[in-house]
């Protein structure tokens, strides 16, 4: 998170601006949330499958859970880098 806090402060007047309030801390905290649920589902549905059950029903969300959290924590970063 810091990392991304550092990163938009390199990058002009705007997003000094930016950084100064708490939205790219607030947009890179829900971002590390979203990625670590998707990864956190994607593990148990790789548990399953290694346990010999059929994680159908999880493997789909996980799917669908992984590809939502790369739109939305894209969508941010652009949002606050400005792209």
């Amino acid at each position: 998170m810091r990392g991304i806090v550092s990163v938009s402060r390199g990058l002009g007047a705007a997003s000094r601006a930016a950084t100064t309030s708490a939205y790219p801390t607030r947009r890179a905290a829900d971002a590390a949330v979203d990625v670590q649920s998707a990864r956190l589902l994607t593990h148990h549905v790789a548990r399953m499958a290694d346990a010999g059950v059929a994680p159908t029903d999880y493997a789909t969300d996980a799917k669908y859970q992984a590809s939502e959290t790369a739109v939305r924590v894209t969508d941010n970063c652009l949002q606050v880098f400005g792209g």
